[in-house]
């Protein structure tokens, strides 16, 4: 994920009137993957009182972002010269043209990373707060 990118586009869409939220799936190999699902403010409340999205949410699988927010929540590991992308120098720099970061976030690196920190690979390596209302208190 290019953290910049991701900045931008989640302030953009905010100024725009939806809020966004991010979409834990198991996307095959445990890479940055992620979506981010962005709703009409005036929708929002019906949306939040549906099953689907209370179970969603009180499980994590969906859980309310901003532009302050989604790298905390989208692998911290992965962002560059941290643990899973230690260095841009050498290969990596030479296919940067070709893929951003190149070598980073890779399923061994990330798979190590995850269980180094004692974080589950379903979870997106986040430490969560106590609960999801909780978490939606700190969001507000």
């Amino acid at each position: 994920m290019r953290a910049e990118y991701s900045k931008r586009l989640l302030q953009f869409t905010s100024s725009l009137g939806y809020e966004s939220f991010l979409v834990e799936e198991v996307c095959g190999l445990r890479m940055d993957c992620r979506n981010i699902l962005h709703v009409p403010r005036d929708h929002l409340s019906a949306l939040m009182a549906s099953p689907v999205m209370t179970l969603a949410t009180a499980s994590w699988r969906v859980m309310s972002v901003n532009a302050s927010s989604i790298i905390e929540y989208a692998y911290p590991c992965c962002a560059s010269s941290s643990q899973c992308c230690p260095s841009t120098s050498g290969v990596a720099s030479a296919k940067k043209a070709k893929y951003e970061h190149a070598g980073c976030c890779d399923e061994k690196s990330v798979t190590a990373w995850l269980r180094s920190t004692h974080r589950s690979t379903l979870d997106g390596s986040r430490n969560l707060p106590l609960s999801p209302m909780l978490y939606r208190r700190i969001m507000s």
